[in-house]
């Protein structure tokens, strides 16, 4: 099964998504994690006022290290949403 992960984001809010590409390659599935924050005080970037840098930094190093390992379905469910949430 191929995987493909991705991030999209302008800076200040943060999406993280899985396509799971079907083994005869005509379609897949996919997730997509509620979009992530970064508050931060008018002097931005100096000031950030909340933890999403640090999970932002968290998840894509995740992927990064385990990218030969392909994530389980419900993964960003169970692993960014979470993450998203705790802010």
């Amino acid at each position: 099964m191929q995987v493909v992960r991705g991030a999209i984001s302008n800076g200040r809010e943060w999406a993280f998504m899985l396509l799971r590409l079907n083994e005869i390659g005509n379609g897949g599935i996919y997730e997509v994690s509620p979009p992530m924050k970064i508050a931060f005080e008018n002097n931005y970037p100096n000031h950030v006022t909340n933890r999403g840098p640090d999970v932002v930094a968290g998840i894509l190093a995740h992927w990064v290290r385990h990218r030969h390992h392909p994530p389980s379905v419900g993964y960003i469910h169970k692993h960014v949403t979470d993450r998203a949430l705790l802010q």
